[in-house]
C-alpha cells in the first residue's frame, strides 16, 4: 500500500480528498499548512511515496514549500493540486513534479494521476 501526504489548507477539500484517496486504497497523511507538513515529514522516516500539494496555503507560498521539500527530500514525488495555476508557473525545471491536478477534480482524475505517478509512468 502506498502512502500519500495531502497538503491542503481548505479543510473541506482536505477531508474529502483524504476520504477519496482512502477509498482508492492509499494510506493518507494530511497537513493543513506548510509548517505542519514540514513537521509531519520530519517524523515519517521516508515512508511517503507521493505528496499532493496545494499551491495556495495560508501560512506559506506553495511554490516555496515545494522548493524546500525538494531540497530536504530529493527523492519525493509531487502532484500539484490547484484551483488556479498562474501562467508563469513552469514545472519543466522541477523534475520532482510528476503531474498537475486542476481543482475541482473528479475521482477518476485523482485515481489516474496518483496511479500514474506511483507506478512511475
Amino acid at each position: 500500500m502506498s502512502t500519500l501526504l495531502l497538503i491542503e489548507d481548505d479543510l473541506m477539500i482536505l477531508d474529502t480528498t483524504r476520504e477519496l484517496l482512502k477509498l482508492l486504497g492509499y494510506q493518507v497523511y494530511t497537513a493543513h499548512s506548510g509548517g505542519s507538513a514540514l513537521d509531519l515529514l520530519a517524523g515519517c522516516n521516508g515512508e511517503i511515496d507521493l505528496i499532493l500539494l496545494d499551491l495556495s496555503l495560508q501560512d506559506m507560498d506553495g511554490r516555496k514549500l515545494l522548493l524546500k521539500l525538494v531540497a530536504l527530500y530529493p527523492d519525493l514525488k509531487f502532484v500539484i493540486c490547484s484551483g488556479s495555476l498562474p501562467d508563469e508557473l513552469d514545472f519543466d525545471h522541477q523534475p520532482a513534479v510528476k503531474g498537475i491536478l486542476n481543482k475541482p477534480f473528479e475521482l477518476n482524475d485523482l485515481r489516474k494521476i496518483v496511479e500514474k505517478v506511483i507506478s512511475g509512468g
